[in-house]
C-alpha cells in the first residue's frame, strides 16, 4: 500500500488508529501485555504484520503486540528486504516475523539461550515477576 510518509504519519495521530491500538494494549483478565517475541513488558508497541487496502479496515488478528527493538529490528528487516511476509495469512505472517527478528537480535544463538553451558532454557525465564 504505497503511500507518503506524512499520510502514515496522520493516519497513526488520527483517532481510528488510537482506538484500535488502545484495544491491542488494553489488559484482559488482568494479565499484562507482553512482547509476542521476546516476552519484554515495557515500551510495548502495535505492529500491523501486513496491511489492508483500506487502512480502516484493520482487524486485531493483522497485530501483534511488540516491545521497541523487536518493533524496529521487524521494520528493518521488512524495509531492507530481508522479511518478507504473505498477505492475508496472519499466522504465517508472524511465524517468518518472529523467527526473523529473533535471529537478528541473537535470540536463536545457543550461547544466548544457555546450551552452549548445559543450562538449556530455565522454566524461571517463563515465570511471571513478583508483584506484576
Amino acid at each position: 500500500m504505497p503511500c507518503s510518509k506524512e499520510e502514515y504519519d496522520a493516519y497513526l495521530r488520527g483517532d481510528h488508529w488510537q482506538q484500535v491500538r488502545k484495544q491491542k494494549l488494553e489488559r484482559k483478565g488482568g494479565t499484562k501485555k507482553r512482547c509476542a517475541i521476546c516476552g519484554a513488558k515495557s515500551r510495548l508497541q502495535v505492529h500491523h504484520l501486513f496491511y489492508r487496502q483500506n487502512w480502516y479496515d484493520v482487524e486485531q488478528a493483522d497485530l501483534r503486540i511488540l516491545c521497541d527493538p523487536c518493533h524496529e529490528m521487524a521494520h528493518r528487516l521488512l524495509s531492507s528486504g530481508r522479511l518478507k511476509v504473505p498477505w492475508g495469512d496472519d499466522n504465517v505472517a508472524f511465524s517468518k516475523t518472529r523467527l526473523a527478528v529473533k535471529r537478528a537480535l541473537g535470540y536463536l544463538n545457543p550461547h544466548y539461550l544457555g546450551f552452549d553451558k548445559g543450562q538449556g532454557m530455565q522454566a524461571s525465564m517463563f515465570e511471571p515477576e513478583v508483584g506484576a
